[in-house]
């Protein structure tokens, strides 16, 4: 998750402020280098999107690249590699996505570069499997993660809806309204997406993005 954390730091500023002050800019930037060096490896050793490696570094580092900070000119190569990673299939005969829709919903959500083609194929993927109450479970080691089981529900929930449709997205509201605030970075950063989106909370945005900056260690770890 260590990967995860670093990812959401150098987004999250990004998204939420101007990009203009030197401090955030600078606490951006060195993130960077650790964030593309910890993605590549993974791809290199577990050749897999997996649900926050590889996702989070894209998504982070198109970003950050849209804002003018500078990234490794690979971006493009990993970000055609997780597409098609994430429409393989495994030896089961499942789609890798379809058990990993946290990852597919990241890049769709982040990355606007996508081309139609991929877009689509990848939106096929999230449909299936949302609960009577909204929620979507967890996938893969998810569930494992040490934190309250129902706020996992829920983050993977939020990563979900920001890439789902208006419909599918009112149908999710009443179990975010209701949830309880969480212990995680990553809960905080999936707060102010979805207060974006759907204006819930919007009000807490600038306290949840200040305190993941607050998070950021001096080498720019989480």
């Amino acid at each position: 998750m260590r990967i995860l954390l670093l990812g959401l730091q150098a987004l999250y500023p990004l998204i939420l402020f101007s990009a203009d002050d030197k401090t955030e800019r600078d606490a951006i930037q060195l993130a960077i280098p650790y964030i593309e060096e910890k993605g590549a490896e993974w791809i290199r050793e577990k050749k897999c999107v997996s649900c926050h490696q590889v996702n989070s570094m894209l998504w982070s580092l198109s970003l950050s690249k849209g804002k003018g900070f500078k990234v490794s000119e690979k971006i493009e190569r990993w970000i055609n590699w997780a597409v098609g990673d994430l429409m393989r299939k495994n030896d089961k005969g499942q789609i890798i996505g379809q058990l990993n829709k946290e990852g597919v919903a990241q890049l769709l959500y982040g990355l606007p570069q996508l081309s139609d083609h991929d877009r689509t194929r990848l939106t096929t993927l999230l449909s299936p499997d949302q609960q009577p109450d909204g929620t979507w479970h967890a996938g893969g080691q998810l569930p494992a993660q040490h934190r309250p089981l129902r706020e996992t529900t829920i983050v993977s929930t939020m990563w979900i809806s920001l890439s789902t449709d208006e419909k599918v997205l009112a149908k999710v509201l009443p179990a975010i309204r209701k949830s309880e605030p969480g212990k995680s970075t990553e809960w905080y950063a999936l707060r102010v997406l979805f207060a974006q989106k759907s204006g819930i909370g919007i009000d807490q945005t600038l306290k949840h993005a200040r305190t993941l900056l607050d998070l950021q260690n001096k080498d720019g770890v989480g």
